[in-house]
């Protein structure tokens, strides 16, 4: 990719230009400015070192200086941070910078004595800013921006750091604005269609399920949830194998669920917040977004992608409470509430792809519980694993990026709420405890005792607050985590 680098002399009087201050290292900062000053015609050096002299900046504070129209933002920055804590913290400031001073164009200079993760981040974050979300809106008032980075040190791994940062960013605004889609916009064809384009390229290959191929090939729990909408659901199955992956690196299956708006089905939700069930395809989402950055980074790894969509509506044909459905792994299941309808897309994703992939590991993520929110908050994600090394792993790469998870048991004790007296097993245990932990369980009843198995339950993570609006946005979730993980975890 072209990185939009620029030389100090090309600076413009109009630009917003932060400076990254590393708490640490004060003095190789004034350093860096003094240097950068002398090609500058403006006098600004002494009023900015002068800041830095007194102030001692924490990570994500910052302090403003204005040279004309010019709007210096000294950022504090911690290196010891993980990758999403300084990403943010960029993007934060710059966003709210370009809002206040009507501004539409910013630099980030980037000192050769910061780490190469730390560059990443802060190119990641600077083009994360100008992420839009006006959509819809017939008077758009966000402007068309653009940025650029003035590296000191422009050796090739400095530039491939920001490279992969910004390359990061367009998958990440990418996915966000997938999950912030309306679902009258937003239906099962439309993904499938979006994978269409956005995969055929080298490396890929693609093959999709619709109505017909779904109850051909006995995928009827996934079938089940979504005949009662007038939108067909499908099964999406993407492969990305690299001509250079080695055979010794281990084949990884990733399963996203994807349904792309949740009524609850007849066991109809709180219309309250309904309308965020936009964001229940964030495991796709997320799912796609790492299938899409390993081919633009050009990593050589072997990754299958198992994606079921559906949208759980009511209508004449809707599965019902009381239900028994069958399922692709042959096993039966009694449905005690129709707004479990994640799980159960899951259960036909998840054998369909042990058994016709025979993956080293498989990992799932999926929006599936309200019980994991109240466990975590909206801070982590939850994890399950049956695979001790796996569940480290995946611990280890989501401390140092940021996109963080907890694991918590699935011991086979939680298994007993879900025996059926007429079925295999119950979609839904029917005590009010431990939904998260018992949703797990369900899933990995249809993991054939496959012995590396991972689930993610990023349903109070897929959304947040943040400065883009006032309703909560997507964050593209498991973007960075995946992505992260399949590169330590395929060395």
């Amino acid at each position: 990719m072209t990185i939009p680098i620029i030389d100090f002399s090309q600076l413009g009087v109009q630009d917003i230009l932060i400076i990254p201050c590393v708490k640490s290292e004060r003095k190789k900062t004034l350093k860096f400015i003094d240097k950068i000053s002398k090609n500058s015609p403006s006098d600004w050096y002494s009023a900015i070192s002068g800041l830095l002299e007194v102030h001692t900046l924490d990570h994500g504070k910052h302090l403003l200086h204005w040279t004309g129209k010019t709007r210096w933002i000294l950022l504090g920055i911690e290196e010891s941070k993980d990758f999403q804590k300084i990403s943010t913290a960029i993007r934060s400031v710059v966003y709210k910078a370009l809002k206040e001073d009507e501004k539409n164009h910013a630099v980030c200079l980037l000192p050769a004595f910061l780490k190469n993760r730390t560059r990443a981040a802060l190119s990641n974050g600077l083009s994360m800013a100008f992420m839009k979300t006006d959509y819809f809106k017939t008077d758009k008032k966000e402007v068309e921006g653009s940025f650029n980075y003035f590296l000191e040190d422009q050796n090739d791994s400095a530039s491939e750091e920001v490279a992969e940062g910004l390359t990061l960013a367009d998958t990440q605004k990418e996915i966000c604005k997938l999950v912030n889609l309306p679902p009258n916009e937003k239906t099962p064809a439309y993904i499938v269609d979006w994978a269409r384009q956005r995969f055929d390229r080298k490396h890929y290959s693609i093959k999709i399920y619709d109505r017909e191929m779904l109850v051909a090939a006995g995928l009827d729990a996934l079938y089940q949830v979504g005949k009662g909408s007038q939108h067909s659901p499908f099964l999406l199955v993407i492969k990305y194998k690299h001509s250079k992956a080695k055979s010794k690196n281990k084949h990884i299956s990733l399963v996203g669920k994807g349904v792309t708006f949740d009524t609850g089905g007849i066991s109809l939700k709180d219309p309250l917040n309904m309308y965020l069930m936009k964001s229940d395809m964030g495991g796709a989402a997320a799912v796609l977004g790492a299938m899409d950055i390993l081919g633009a980074l050009n990593m050589p790894v072997h990754v299958t992608a198992v994606i079921p969509l559906a949208e759980n509506a009511i209508g004449p044909d809707a599965y019902r409470p009381g239900d028994v459905i069958s399922s692709y792994s042959g096993k039966s299941i009694e449905v005690i509430d129709t707004d479990a309808e994640g799980r159960l897309i899951l259960a036909d994703a998840i054998a369909y792809s042990i058994k016709n992939f025979k993956p080293d590991v498989l990992v799932d993520l999926a929006t599936l519980t309200g019980s994991i929110i109240a466990t975590l908050g909206y801070k982590a994600a939850g994890l399950f694993s049956n695979d001790d090394d796996l569940a480290k792993s995946i611990t280890r790469v989501a401390e140092a990026c940021g996109e963080r998870v907890w694991r918590l048991p699935v011991w086979d004790d939680y298994q007993e709420e879900m025996n059926s007296d007429i079925a295999d097993i119950k979609n839904l245990a029917t005590k009010p405890l431990a939904g998260a932990i018992t949703a797990a369980k369900f899933l990995q009843a249809f993991t054939d005792d496959h012995p590396s198995w991972a689930h993610l339950d990023i349903a109070g993570v897929a959304m947040t607050d943040n400065e883009f609006g006032k309703q909560r946005n997507a964050t593209a979730f498991g973007v960075l985590l995946l992505k992260d993980w399949i590169h330590h975890y395929t060395k």
